[in-house]
């Protein structure tokens, strides 16, 4: 019966869920509890590792982190700004509602790596513009700065278009004025999202 459900509506809302589960806002507090804590301690193991997350009325509403990964496949760049990235965010959500966005990257041998992941409650541009700024500072060594990805290939949410736009290719300066960053990323729409957009036409 549940596998049906599901398959029917796989997207649900965070009540849809908690009442199908059970799901308290107890448990969520004590497991996002758990989880900082867990990114806290690999923090302490990695020094290069950069998390950060984001709260709305006092409830957590995304975070950011990069992986282990993340600095192996830097040091395979002789130049960090190099690093091609993909982004994609799930269908589907946790039992707290909440997508998870991962950032891969090819290392040395062509095998696909994980080197930054994002959960968040909402893909509203806030959300999406921090996503991508905590790119850009995790590519800094923590802080803002001028290294931005190369190339970044993602899906055709125009929300992750403005993204991009605001944080890797465009930074607006003390005047109000959007001008160009130094470095900018190249952002590549994914063949099918091309294809479906072609075809969308042509109907």
């Amino acid at each position: 019966q549940r596998d049906r459900e599901i398959e029917v509506q796989p997207r649900w809302n965070l009540e849809q869920v908690r009442t199908f589960f059970g799901i308290t806002v107890k448990d969520e507090l004590l497991d996002f509890k758990n989880l900082l804590e867990f990114l806290n301690k690999q923090n302490d193991l990695n020094a290069s590792m950069h998390h950060s997350v984001g709260y709305d009325v006092g409830r957590l509403n995304r975070i950011f982190t990069t992986t282990p990964e993340f600095s192996t496949v830097l040091l395979e760049y002789a130049d960090p700004s190099d690093i091609v990235l993909i982004f994609d965010t799930t269908f589907g959500t946790n039992i707290y509602g909440f997508s998870l966005g991962f950032f891969v990257a090819p290392d040395m041998h062509g095998a696909s790596q994980v080197v930054a992941v994002t959960l968040l409650q909402h893909e509203d541009q806030q959300s999406l513009n921090a996503c991508m700024r905590n790119l850009r500072f995790a590519l800094n060594g923590g802080q803002d700065g001028d290294i931005v990805p190369k190339v970044l290939m993602t899906d055709g949410d125009a929300k992750i278009a403005k993204a991009i736009l605001q944080e890797l290719i465009m930074v607006q300066n003390q005047q109000g004025d959007w001008v160009d960053r130094v470095m900018q990323t190249l952002h590549l729409l994914c063949l099918f999202q091309l294809f479906d957009f072609i075809f969308a036409r042509a109907a």
